[in-house]
């Protein structure tokens, strides 16, 4: 199904994106969830290998699950979930009472709950997060690498740059010092505009009882959430290696 979702040239999807008021990595993030979810929909329901994925994640993260039933996906979703519950009656019913101490019951709970989230293997994470993080690795290689023309560079510092999540797996990725310093550099003055133009609504409004705030004022405040956390509905991807 990836090969019919894929952006099909990265760098100049990335080029255009800088046009917009956002992450360029998370738009076209979101892009691209936005046609995973749909092509779930109307080709691969009937996909073994989209359905075993599913099964073996457990459904959808919470995040991507509402995100699914925004779309009213409703046949699909009662496809899918029926063969989930199935299952996982199956799984439940397989369970044995263990005797076991309090205090042994309780570290073995924290053990898996400080490890859990790093011990999952591909196939039992979340279908969509991993659809996700595999598109935003390819993106932030394709941004990296590109970072060398000089074309690409000033399309990028002329965007608003990347999100902190985004931006530290980029940094990451840097091949040489000038691009991690350049990659740096422009957060560094996107972060202090952005500061700013806060510091200003604060000394604006701080002392009245203002519910709401212009619109316009009102999406400065919503940029900075999202500078610091990425788009609505992202997860909190593996760092690349």
């Amino acid at each position: 199904m990836r090969k019919y979702l894929d952006p099909i040239h990265p760098r100049f999807d990335l080029c255009d994106a800088f046009n917009d008021s956002e992450c360029a990595v998370c738009v076209l993030g979101r892009r691209s969830v936005e046609r995973y979810l749909a092509a779930i929909n109307d080709e691969s329901v009937a996909d073994a290998r989209v359905r075993q994925h599913f099964r073996d994640a457990g459904g959808f993260c919470n995040v991507h699950a509402y995100q699914w039933l925004s779309r009213g996906f409703v046949l699909e979703t009662a496809s899918l979930y029926h063969e989930l519950l199935q299952a996982l009656a199956s799984k439940i019913g397989a369970h044995q009472y263990h005797a076991q101490s309090f205090v042994d019951r309780f570290r073995t709970f924290m053990d898996e709950m400080l490890t859990g989230a790093t011990s999952k293997h591909q196939s039992e994470r979340c279908p969509v997060c991993a659809w996700l993080a595999q598109t935003e690795s390819m993106l932030l290689i394709t941004l990296v690498t590109s970072l060398d023309e000089p074309d690409f560079r000033s399309a990028y510092l002329a965007s608003v740059g990347l999100c902190v999540p985004h931006l530290e797996r980029a940094m990451h990725l840097a091949h040489r010092e000038d691009i991690f310093t350049l990659l740096q550099d422009h957060a560094r003055t996107d972060i202090e505009c952005l500061t700013a133009q806060i510091t200003e609504i604060i000394e604006k409004y701080g002392h009245q009882d203002q519910q709401a705030l212009p619109d316009d004022e009102g999406g400065i405040v919503a940029r900075a959430v999202a500078q610091i956390i990425g788009f609505r509905g992202r997860t909190d991807g593996e760092k690349l290696r």
